[in-house]
């Protein structure tokens, strides 16, 4: 028994297209692109319109969707998380928002947890777009937010008894490290590099880990040689995820499959990066 799931942050999917005939065009790319994954469920990032959930539901007709919800009102449109799944590959799915997760700042949106029940075992996926930014108060806030994924995956725990829940997060963690007391660079005093191992070491502590991918970088800037690790997956550690191949960095093995950009000729990436987005996507394969 098995299933993938994929995480992808996708640049202001839905943001003031020049027309509704490009906006359905770039629809159509983010989707082939969804599929070359081959996802049970997938999770995706930096929705800006609502109109987003009908044009993929055209073009996943065997998917059921979520959506989340950051903000009411008039209040201005946030950069929402949407979760399909397919209907016929599980015995029952449950969606829900996390709002504890919108923690501090108005604009971040809630987690998005996808329960899904396969085989008489539960399985819970959290997509979870973190704080962006480098300053005290983002860093900082990325800190809480996973002290909320440590909560939540204890009281999951409580409701299995003696046994250990199977939670998985993925999504952008916006690991960028701290700037202090300014932006500068010259007062960069936590690396990404860190910020991304303290996160493990954390992970490890609460019957959690963090999987390595097939590549460090998964953020690129259109015509700038900047690049960032800030997408990842986190794991209960009873949860068992196939292994997908070895790093070419490396020759260690991986069981996070990033697509995207980071893997084509300068013409096609630079079209990636202007037409889908600045993030690479990921995929695991769960075999528990």
């Amino acid at each position: 028994m098995s299933f993938r799931i994929s995480s992808w942050n996708i640049k202001e999917f839905g943001k003031k297209p020049s027309s509704p005939a490009a906006l359905k065009r770039r629809v159509k790319a983010v989707a082939k692109h969804v599929k070359m994954q081959s996802p049970s469920i997938f999770g995706l990032m930096e929705i800006e319109s609502v109109d987003i959930l009908g044009l993929m539901d055209d073009e996943f007709p065997e998917f059921d969707f979520g959506f989340t919800e950051g903000q009411d009102g008039k209040d201005r449109n946030n950069k929402e998380i949407l979760v399909g799944w397919r209907r016929n590959a599980f015995d029952q799915a449950v969606f829900s928002q996390k709002r504890q997760f919108r923690l501090y700042n108005p604009y971040l949106r809630p987690g998005a947890l996808l329960s899904v029940k396969k085989g008489g075992t539960w399985y819970n996926v959290l997509f979870l777009h973190t704080d962006s930014g480098t300053e005290a108060r983002d860093f900082g806030n990325r800190f809480e937010m996973f002290e909320k994924v440590w909560s939540l995956r204890n009281s999951l725990d409580k409701k299995v008894g003696n046994q250990r829940e199977r939670l998985i997060v993925m999504g952008d963690y916006n690991t960028m490290g701290l700037n202090y007391p300014s932006r500068r660079v010259a007062d960069k005093i936590v690396k990404e590099e860190k910020e991304i191992d303290s996160l493990g070491k954390f992970a490890d502590k609460n019957s959690m880990r963090l999987l390595k991918k097939s590549h460090d970088v998964t953020w690129k800037k259109l015509g700038r040689s900047m690049t960032s690790d800030l997408d990842h997956v986190m794991v209960s550690d009873v949860l068992n995820i196939k292994n997908l191949g070895d790093r070419e960095a490396d020759g260690e093995e991986f069981s996070v499959a990033v697509n995207g950009w980071v893997d084509k000729g300068k013409s096609a990436r630079d079209a990636f990066l202007r037409d889908l987005s600045d993030h690479c996507s990921l995929v695991i394969e769960v075999i528990d």
